[in-house]
């Protein structure tokens, strides 16, 4: 399999590690879920790379619409099996 060949990302945990590659592969263009089993975990993970991407358009790194669109490509999951569905990688 070839990066070309990717889609769809579950990274396994929304820590530290785990929100940083949700958002490195959601900036990539990646359908991109992060899976943690507690829902505070997850809108922890999720916060925290919207806060990113939003100090990266301040900074001038990416623009509002490129940061609309990597925050387009996430979704926070609960459940494993759906963070799961239909991944072509998942990343623990």
């Amino acid at each position: 399999m070839t990066t070309s060949t990717l889609s769809t990302v579950a990274v396994i945990g929304a820590g530290t590690m785990g929100h940083g590659i949700a958002h490195v592969c959601a900036a990539a263009g990646l359908t991109t879920r992060l899976f943690d089993v507690r829902r505070e975990q997850v809108d922890a993970g999720l916060a925290k790379i919207a806060a990113n991407l939003d100090g990266g358009v301040q900074r001038g790194k990416l623009t509002a619409e490129q940061r609309a669109v990597a925050l387009g490509n996430l979704r926070g999951e609960t459940e494993l099996a759906a963070a799961v569905a239909g991944a072509d990688i998942v990343i623990e």
